[in-house]
């Protein structure tokens, strides 16, 4: 793994062996081992970009004080509930891999039905179609609508893993209305867009 993190610090032009290549040579030698049983997939919240709330290390008991202000005081009981904890999801590999398996092939259909087609701009898929065509497809085995949004918060995570961890999904960026804009006008996080499958990924089976 030293060899190949090397190799990446190489590949970038760099002198320095950066943690960002011992975790990319990490993954490559991961991703290139067969293993017999394969861990579960933890598809964690992302709610680190929250700011805490001011004087939250103060917080006793998980609870914390409220200043006064104008001499009116806290709630009664003198203290606030904290936060609650991080929710962590987690499924089965084979479920993940199923999930991402249905997802791939039903944008691969897509991609090759834009190639036939006369409109050269079609390219991609948008992530809010992908997710809705999902939800049609197992709308078969929900019964309530609290499992509606249980199934979608977790397909939702699978596609981010497939496109931030394991990069089999590729996210355009776009320039277009539905792009976000911060308060200096650079482009941000655009709220709907584009994906397309790397065009090297081999399905698995």
């Amino acid at each position: 793994m030293i060899r190949l993190a090397e190799a990446m610090t190489r590949m970038h032009c760099q002198d320095e062996v950066q943690p960002k290549h011992v975790k990319e040579a990490f993954r490559l030698i991961n991703k290139s081992i067969i293993r017999v049983e394969q861990p579960d997939i933890h598809l964690e919240e992302d709610d680190d970009d929250e700011m805490p709330i001011d004087g939250a290390g103060d917080a006793v008991n998980g609870h914390a004080e409220v200043p006064t202000v104008n001499g009116i005081g806290a709630p009664e009981g003198g203290a606030v509930e904290a936060a609650p904890a991080k929710r962590n999801l987690k499924i089965t590999y084979d479920q993940y891999k199923q999930i991402s398996n249905l997802l791939i092939i039903h944008m691969r259909q897509e991609e090759e039905a834009a190639e036939g087609s006369d409109d050269s701009e079609a390219v991609g898929m948008r992530r809010g179609d992908l997710l809705n065509w999902y939800l049609n497809e197992i709308s078969g085995d929900i019964d309530s609508e609290a499992e509606l949004v249980e199934r979608k918060e977790l397909v939702e995570k699978v596609l981010d893993r497939l496109v931030h961890h394991d990069q089999v999904v590729i996210q355009l960026a776009s320039l277009g209305p539905q792009s976000k804009q911060d308060g200096g006008g650079d482009t941000q996080v655009e709220e709907d867009p584009l994906l397309v499958v790397h065009p090297n990924y081999l399905l698995e089976d």
